[in-house]
């Protein structure tokens, strides 16, 4: 076995190991159902951003879709 094939398969090892790795979920990262807040409960809205991605207004238009729908499918 020469060195460029020793190295492929070292390269190819380790870059098997951190795909598994780093695809493995992390427990301590994710948030129990008991933990994510109601929002019809806390604001009456819909849409709880709890990580601040979404803009305030893209939280809007999320939040107006989701009332034409509860409006027209289920009443309100």
């Amino acid at each position: 076995m020469n060195g460029n094939s020793h190295r492929l398969k070292h390269f190819i090892g380790s870059g098997a190991v951190w795909l598994i790795v780093s695809l493995t979920p992390l427990p301590s990262l994710a948030v129990s159902i008991e933990d994510v807040p109601n929002p019809r409960e806390n604001s009456g809205e819909w849409v709880t951003d709890m990580a601040e991605i979404l803009q305030p207004a893209t939280e809007r238009q999320l939040n107006q879709m989701i009332d034409l729908l509860d409006d027209n499918y289920f009443g309100g």
